[in-house]
């Protein structure tokens, strides 16, 4: 047992740096935890660290004067943003020609309810994004619940647990 020795004895500083290497090294199955675990832990990592720079205020703000913008204007980027990557409501009738519903094949039967509500979710989400675009411009009355959701652009509501 050549190549170990108790961390302890080197001091304090060499002990924590001990356990922060192992803590982070180890897999979840250590711990008698499913593989899953990790993908949590790196979610969760993800989730602390984006809370901690809105938290921060950061957002890629210009240097010398030459922009950065108010918190309305990120908003409005980013609005801007997913109204232009938001993808068009699905065919549903081609799909339905080219997958008839047939009982012999109920996964056509399932493609086509879940394109629909898939369709309702895109419209409802290019809807409210409108609505926030048009409220951000001052051409539409910005109600609670349009003001919940800015609010929430700009300050994530798990941001408020990731500040020191």
């Amino acid at each position: 047992m050549q190549g170990f020795a108790c961390a302890l004895e080197q001091g304090v500083s060499v002990c924590v740096c001990v356990c922060v290497c192992v803590c982070v090294c180890v897999c979840s199955q250590a711990f008698g935890l499913h593989q899953n675990a990790d993908i949590t832990k790196d979610q969760n990592d993800t989730a602390a660290l984006f809370a901690s720079l809105v938290a921060m205020n950061g957002g890629g703000g210009g240097g010398g004067g030459a922009g950065g913008g108010g918190a309305e204007e990120r908003v409005a980027s980013v609005v801007t943003s997913c109204l232009q990557r938001l993808p068009a409501n699905f065919d549903i009738e081609a799909v339905q020609q080219k997958y008839p519903v047939l009982y012999e094949e109920s996964l056509n039967t399932v493609l086509a309810q879940e394109m629909s509500r898939f369709n309702r979710l895109l419209s409802v989400m290019r809807d409210s994004l409108k609505n926030m675009d048009l409220a951000l411009k001052g051409l539409q009355v910005r109600d609670t619940h349009m003001h919940n959701h800015t609010h929430a652009c700009i300050y994530p509501p798990h941001a408020q647990t990731a500040r020191p």
